[in-house]
């Protein structure tokens, strides 16, 4: 009993040892992590915000000087407010119409005490529902098309 204690007492604190907490990511760290996501390029536009491809998505990434991070990408047109409003209620992801018209999918991962893991699970986590988000409202404008 207490030599078992002992070894997962021992792997937690490894675990934790071995994971490199920080309070932010600069845009250099942050174009070596989104590398190694599959992305097919990453472009960075100006200081804090880059561009990820992945094929014919694109995902823009914002490192604010916070150390706060923000992933959002936008599809022309409008859906239905009622669809926005259920995403939002169950989903970590938010969308919203912005000032154009379309509709825009953003996630944020707060600073503060994150490894590069945690960035990694949240990236994937919004490319996840992305893929949903544009399948839900491709379905949303097809029922609306065929109401008209």
């Amino acid at each position: 009993m207490k030599r078992t204690l002992l070894i997962i007492i021992t792997f937690f604190i490894g675990s934790i040892a071995s994971a490199q907490y920080v309070e932010s990511f600069s845009d250099r760290e942050l174009q070596r992590l989104f590398a190694s996501t599959g992305t097919d390029s990453i472009v960075e536009v100006e200081e804090g915000r880059f561009i990820l491809y992945y094929g014919k998505v694109a995902v823009n990434l914002y490192n604010d000087l916070g150390g706060d991070l923000m992933l959002a990408w936008g599809m022309e047109g409008a859906c239905s407010d009622a669809l926005i409003h259920r995403w939002n209620e169950v989903r970590f992801s938010k969308s919203y119409i912005d000032k154009e018209g379309d509709v825009v999918l953003s996630s944020h991962l707060r600073s503060g005490c994150i490894t590069a893991d945690d960035v990694l699970e949240w990236q994937q986590a919004f490319v996840e529902d992305q893929k949903l988000f544009v399948d839900l409202v491709l379905e949303n404008r097809s029922l609306d098309q065929g109401e008209e």
